[in-house]
């Protein structure tokens, strides 16, 4: 009888521990699976901060640009050929960095929406984002508009001069 009764006590603990194998293995593989999800929302978060990053610096350089172009056009006279030239080449370069703030800022929000979970804080900064582009494109449909008033003083200046010379 004790040999019976040790016999089943034996079997019940065998039975216990293999329980608890298959409990601790099934915690180790939802521990690794959740560090792999972390791992992925670590990775997107730091790519979202990335572009952003990029694109602040972009508009930092739009915002210096603009600056050098408003200097030149500020200043009194006919324009040299060569501070046209900059001011086009300026102006070029402001167009292709509004163009890739675009895009970037088009590939964030579908990338915040592909994400599946509301990301708040991100949402407002693609917002700020959106809102900074276009203050920069107004502040560019106006710096076009000097642009143009200034060729045209130029054109009537040199048709004023012109017709004094004949």
């Amino acid at each position: 009888m004790k040999k019976l009764i040790f016999a089943i006590a034996t079997m019940l603990v065998i039975a216990g521990c293999d329980n608890r194998q298959a409990e601790i293995d099934s915690a180790k593989r939802t521990s690794d699976s959740l560090s792999s999800v972390i791992s992925e929302r670590d990775n997107s978060i730091n790519e979202f901060l990335a572009d952003f990053s990029e694109i602040e610096t972009n508009l930092d350089s739009v915002a210096h640009k603009q600056n050098a172009i408003n200097v030149n056009v500020e200043k009194q006279g006919e324009l040299k050929s060569t501070s046209r030239e900059r001011i086009n080449q300026n102006i070029a370069a402001i167009n292709e960095l509004m163009d890739q703030n675009r895009k970037k800022i088009a590939e964030l929000n579908r990338k915040v929406k592909a994400s599946g979970g509301k990301i708040k804080e991100f949402e407002k900064m693609i917002q700020s984002l959106n809102d900074q582009l276009a203050t920069k494109d107004r502040e560019l449909v106006e710096l076009n508009e000097k642009l143009a008033n200034l060729n045209t003083q130029v054109a009537q200046l040199q048709t004023n001069v012109r017709n004094i010379k004949c």
